[in-house]
């Protein structure tokens, strides 16, 4: 192996306060925040046309709000904060950073394949506030490339900014949708923090683990 991808959310990074920055806004204006399946079901459609770039995030937000019974405009804007501070309210793995940087130096190429509403620059920038500050070889972002995986699309991205071939490349991922993905694009599967239901070449129960699997001991 040459290069390792890495889904972000749910294996780089998780978030342990979920909405709490919302709770705290819909609070402060006597109104509390739908159950998670009231709000899937009102904002599903936009929140996978916001992460494709198919329309602006603030689109998607603002139907998370109304969907809570914000009104207005000054507290669709101070609503708006409230979400954007808790998608960056973000908390690494243990062991992320010394596992990248063990990884580097062991000569691979390291690379981001992540389904994000927010631009690279805002993601690295989360990454930076958790000492996470590495140079990352290759960064594919759904909402630049107009789709979201498994579409192969995004490790094909990934694969042509770091100039590695698929069968050279293993993707870290979690669940069943997105490690299919990267199986059928060509690339070696390794779940970490994974869901009951995938299938992968490799699993890991914790993110240092990736430094003793044979296939990463040493650059090919």
């Amino acid at each position: 192996m040459k290069a390792i991808f890495f889904d972000a959310n749910g294996v780089i990074y998780y978030r342990h306060e979920q909405n709490r920055y919302l709770k705290d806004f819909l609070l402060k204006n006597n109104l509390v925040l739908p159950s998670v399946g009231m709000l899937s079901a009102q904002t599903e459609e936009l929140h996978d046309a916001a992460l494709k770039g198919q329309i602006p995030q603030e689109d998607y937000l603002n139907a998370i709000l109304k969907a809570c019974g914000v009104k207005g405009l000054s507290l669709l804007k101070e609503g708006q904060a409230a979400i954007e501070k808790d998608h960056g309210n973000i908390v690494l793995f243990p062991m992320v950073k010394d596992t990248l940087d063990t990884l580097k130096e062991r000569g691979f190429l390291v690379g981001v394949v992540t389904d994000a509403g927010v631009s690279k620059s805002t993601k690295l920038a989360w990454f930076k506030e958790q000492g996470l500050d590495i140079v990352w070889d290759a960064y594919a972002n759904s909402m630049d490339l107009k789709t979201r995986k498994p579409d192969l699309r995004m490790f094909e991205a990934a694969l042509e900014e770091a100039g590695v071939t698929a069968d050279e490349t293993v993707f870290v991922g979690h669940d069943a949708r997105e490690l299919n993905g990267a199986r059928r694009a060509g690339l070696r599967t390794i779940a970490f923090n994974y869901d009951p239901d995938v299938e992968a070449d490799y699993f890991v129960d914790k993110f240092e683990d990736l430094l003793i699997l044979p296939i990463l001991c040493q650059v090919e």
